[in-house]
């Protein structure tokens, strides 16, 4: 679980363009009108180099007003708008400085070239001074120039990045982790782990913020384990010998499938952390655990200083060491082997990288919903907090949005569990049930009311495709939003283009923004719809199964000009997707860059429980050959991200009053080039037939 308009003015960007352009063309007009009387002023053996003069110096002031009218420019648009301001107080302010020292070398110039030719100053001597050491200054003040306006174009940056971003590595670390103590002091994992997740893309090689990560994501984990109703029946039931079995099997799916090749003492140490962690956690003791809790600790602390010691050179290794961990544990404090070595496999496959990690049986119940775009509920999204479940999102048509649920609602309880008393995670679980049941929703709205809501449960049709409409009559601009790619979005895409295509679709905008991924077979099959050769996509893994190329088909290829929006929360197979359109140049790119998720995940059922396994099977690279692991898409138009869900209005050529955000205005304007563009050619070659 993871993070719409339309403007009077467009878009702020081209508000600013537009009156910049506008003010220096006026300004240039007016002077260039008034350069004759001038130039016959300063008529001579010189008047040339007289008339680039009175040119030059005319032209660095314009700049300079210009760039003085756009000050207030800023103070425009309301505090709400936060994410256009720093946008605009950047450009405004670095061209305001540039323009104050265009202005102020071209007084210099004027000074200089007067020197030795009193007659552009006022008086009569001879100007053939201009050419001698009037152009040697001219240069001299064009260098001092040139470095001035640098120094002030790297000011201006400086006074407007954010503040995290005005330190030093060192500083941005320290300031993370002051931040995150009150976050782990008060036991919200996480949150903790959100602002670690977030901070480490930004510093991704610092040691200190990748410990802290591991030490946030063991925690929720395990909070996450225990709230579990499917988990805590497998730990009730599997002997200690199903739970060994189940061991060995996790690190030999590791050892055969894993991108990397294990090292086999870092699993098995980050085993042992994961079950120090687990041991100072209330859910993990209340379950099965007779001892004191300063029983626990006292052995907590004593595994703690015994795990840089444990080591193994191979599986066989790890999982006999694993095993004396566990008899020892059982031995000092009681704990079942089977626990111990639960806690081990949990570590192990969490410890590989941010995206594997074993499943429990509702959750490997969930990933098969999501990929088959369907599941029994009430069609809800939620991001669980420490003392609320947020409804980050209602699909539209399922029971919750026909009860009144809206994005921005809390629920608090369930039945008669609330949050207050029963972990989020678990409460969430209460959601789930027999088709056709009923359910008491516990909520508080948005604006503060509560409300208890009885809903039945239904099954819920996940849409792939969605907001499929005309969004600009006048241009045929199609729009369309792939929420994710799952089993159905091929066959969604098919349809929604030949809907569009039918109501005049001469462009297409393809939102993939706040896209999570999905299934990389079908976001090559989306590709194809539009590339009509060449690579879309290849991986490479340590298994050579792992390495494969996915070509195009000549067949089925749309043409209408297209163009592709991304967000930072575009990730894996919308990625995928978003760089084969940019490479083969069959789309422009438009947003901010995308996540970086440039892995493929293979998802694997254990045959010891029911339960399964999510594994980094493989890398993937864009056409280009780029890596997209780390470093994302770069898109063609960069904008700033707006962190606003994508919301489209009937049609972006109407009167309605619905507001559009700038990335999807952008969209719309390189839209409308596209097609404007491939028309005068399709004009072109018809005149040449003719």
């Amino acid at each position: 679980m993871r993070p719409r308009t339309k403007s009077a003015s467009r878009s702020a960007c081209q508000t600013y363009s537009c009156v910049r352009s506008a003010g220096v063309v006026a300004l240039i007009v007016h002077r260039s009108l008034t350069i004759g009387p001038r130039r016959e002023k300063c008529r001579g053996d010189d008047s040339h180099a007289s008339t680039i003069f009175v040119v030059l110096f005319d032209l660095t002031l314009s700049v300079e007003y210009v760039c003085e009218a756009l000050k207030p420019l800023v103070r425009i648009f309301p505090p709400q708008r936060y994410h256009l301001r720093p946008y605009l107080a950047e450009r405004s302010l670095r061209a305001h400085r540039l323009g104050h020292f265009a202005g102020t070398g071209s007084r210099m110039l004027a000074w200089t070239l007067s020197i030795k030719n009193p007659k552009l100053a006022g008086s009569a001597t001879r100007p053939t001074a201009v050419t001698r050491r009037g152009l040697l200054g001219w240069f001299l003040c064009a260098g001092w120039l040139a470095l001035l306006a640098a120094n002030a174009s790297r000011a201006a940056d400086r006074s407007t990045l954010p503040q995290d971003f005005r330190h030093s590595s060192a500083q941005f670390v320290a300031e993370i982790l002051h931040q995150a103590v009150d976050l782990e002091d008060s036991q919200r994992w996480g949150e903790a782990l959100s602002l670690y997740e977030d901070a480490i893309r930004h510093q991704p090689e610092s040691p200190q913020l990748k410990q802290r990560l591991q030490v946030a994501r063991f925690h929720y984990d395990v909070r996450r384990r225990y709230a579990d109703s499917t988990f805590l029946q497998s730990v009730a039931e599997m002997t200690d010998q199903q739970a060994l079995d189940l061991y060995q099997e996790v690190l030999h799916k590791i050892d055969a499938n894993y991108v990397e090749s294990p090292d086999w003492s870092q699993i098995l140490q980050r085993g042992a952390e994961d079950l120090v962690i687990a041991l100072q956690e209330t859910s993990f003791r209340a379950h099965r655990v007779s001892v004191s809790d300063a029983q626990m600790d006292a052995f907590a602390a004593r595994l703690a200083s015994a795990v840089p010691s444990l080591s193994a050179t191979n599986r066989r290794g790890a999982v006999e060491e694993a095993e004396r961990v566990a008899l020892w544990a059982a031995q000092e404090i009681r704990l079942p082997v089977a626990r111990t070595l639960l806690e081990f496999l949990c570590g192990a496959s969490a410890s590989l990288d941010t995206y594997s990690t074993f499943l429990t049986s509702s959750q490997l119940n969930e990933v098969y919903q999501q990929i088959e775009g369907n599941f029994v509920g009430l069609g809800v999204e939620l991001k669980p907090r420490d003392h609320d479940l947020l409804i980050v999102d209602v699909i539209a048509g399922g029971p919750a949005a026909l009860r009144g649920f809206r994005p921005g609602d809390r629920i608090v309880g369930v039945d008669q569990s609330y949050t207050q008393n029963v972990p989020p995670n678990q409460v969430a679980d209460l959601l789930r049930g027999p088709e056709g049941s009923t359910v008491e929703v516990h909520l508080i709205h948005a604006d503060g009311q509560p409300q208890s809501i009885t809903v039945q449960r239904k099954r819920v049709e996940v849409p792939s495709v969605d907001q499929v409409q005309i969004v600009d009559r006048s241009h045929g601009i199609g729009y369309l939003r792939i929420n994710s790619f799952q089993k159905t979005t091929s066959r969604d895409i098919d349809s929604a283009l030949w809907k569009l295509h039918r109501q005049g679709m001469r462009g297409l905008i393809i939102d993939v923004r706040k896209n999570p991924g999905g299934l990389l077979e079908e976001s090559v099959e989306v590709a194809d719809r539009f590339v009509d050769k060449g690579m879309i996509v290849s991986t490479r893994g340590r298994s050579a199964r792992e390495n494969r190329q996915y070509t195009a088909n000549r067949t089925g290829t749309w043409q209408v000009p297209l163009v592709v929006l991304i967000d930072g929360d575009s990730a894996s197979a919308s990625e995928i997707f978003a760089a084969a359109m940019r490479d083969h140049g069959r789309a422009i790119v438009v947003g901010a860059q995308s996540y970086g998720k440039g892995s493929v995940q293979g998802i694997f059922r254990l045959a010891g429980a029911d339960s399964g396994l999510r594994l980094t099977t493989a890398k993937f690279y864009a056409p280009s050959g780029q890596r997209i692991s780390g470093e994302g898409v770069r898109p063609d138009v960069l904008i700033p991200a707006t962190h606003l869900k994508p919301a489209i209005p009937e049609a972006a050529d109407t009167t309605s009053t619905a507001q559009i955000d700038v990335g999807m205005w952008t969209a719309i304007e390189v839209a409308r080039k596209q097609i404007e563009k491939v028309e005068i050619a399709q004009k072109q070659t018809a005149t040449r037939a003719s």
